[in-house]
């Protein structure tokens, strides 16, 4: 059963990690892209968040001897940054999604790390949308 447990949650955070990595590299071209500081500071702050997000999945995958897989990074779509923003807001939403179920399956030393990272999750959903008003 731990064999299992532990294939379930490689492969959750293997997804997990996927997310976080999408559009980190593409933050500091969206923040030019942004009307004002107010937005590019909130852009800044889901950049960074996401940023230590993907390193403490990393870390727990290596932690249950599993190697991280190497996640791909989609070139920036060819759309508004509007439109950029509202796709992220779905996957800011899958990200907070996927940080619960692992909270759930999490052994109790990483429980309250993904709780942490989920209930952060819940701030960048806020936060695009606050951008999303913005633009």
């Amino acid at each position: 059963m731990e064999t299992e447990r532990i294939g379930q949650m490689v492969e959750l955070l293997g997804r997990s990690l996927q997310v976080e990595y999408r559009i980190i590299v593409h933050y500091p071209k969206l923040m030019a892209m942004l009307p004002d500081e107010e937005t590019r500071n909130l852009a800044l702050t889901l950049g960074l968040d996401s940023i230590r997000h993907a390193d403490t999945v990393r870390e727990v995958i290596m932690g249950l001897g599993e190697e991280p897989p190497f996640p791909s990074v989609d070139a920036l779509p060819d759309v508004s940054v509007r439109e950029i923003f509202r796709r992220q807001l779905e996957y800011e939403k899958l990200a907070f999604l996927l940080h619960t179920e692992a909270a759930n399956l999490a052994s109790p030393e990483h429980k309250a790390a993904f709780r942490r990272i989920a209930q952060e999750e819940s701030y960048h959903i806020e936060g695009v949308e606050r951008i999303l008003k913005k633009l």
